[in-house]
């Protein structure tokens, strides 16, 4: 019994590590598309407001594919080399197995994040700030939240469960706000 406790124990602090490790990668994801949003926020905000909205449309529109080579070129990217970044980071093979099992999954929620982000910059421009943070706050507490605490209480899963549900959550989120938005 001690055995499994302590195994357990040990594998939960390995967990924390993995996760730790993985918010600070997820960090530098939303470091790189928030210069886009907030550039794209504020010159939509400027044609909106001249009275030009079949420019701020099409700007729109080009912000929406801009982001989308970006996130598939980054991700693509993460894809590739997050094995190495587990070598690299971690000495132990227990890390870099877990680390190296969550960067599938870590990818998809950064498809999902990116373009909730991008969206909610959009609504944002459109002075739609209060109906975009509340939709992502929405998808926050009801279902990354409870699909989570599913995931990881009733069907005993890992860190992949988290990323699945933030990835769920964030898709959720983003089709809600393109929705309100075009």
């Amino acid at each position: 019994f001690a055995q499994q406790f302590s195994r357990l124990g040990l594998t939960k602090a390995f967990s924390v590590a993995t996760w730790a490790t993985m918010g600070v990668i997820w960090e530098i994801f939303i470091a790189l598309t928030e210069g886009l949003c907030e550039a794209a926020s504020v010159r939509i905000s400027f044609y909106l407001a001249e009275g030009f909205p079949a420019q701020a449309r099409m700007l729109a529109n080009k912000v929406v594919f801009l982001t989308f080579i970006m996130v598939l070129t980054v991700t693509s990217l993460f894809l590739v080399v997050g094995p190495n970044i587990a070598v690299t980071l971690f000495a132990d093979s227990t890390l870099q197995h877990l680390f190296g099992q969550l960067v599938g999954m870590t990818g998809l929620a950064n498809v999902s994040m990116t373009f909730a982000q991008i969206y909610w910059s959009l609504a944002g421009a459109q002075g739609r700030y209060g109906m975009a943070s509340a939709t992502i706050l929405f998808c926050r507490w009801f279902i990354i939240i409870p699909l989570a605490a599913v995931f990881i209480y009733r069907y005993l899963y890992d860190l992949r469960a988290v990323a699945g549900s933030i990835a769920v959550g964030y898709a959720v989120a983003a089709f809600c706000l393109a929705y309100s938005i075009f």
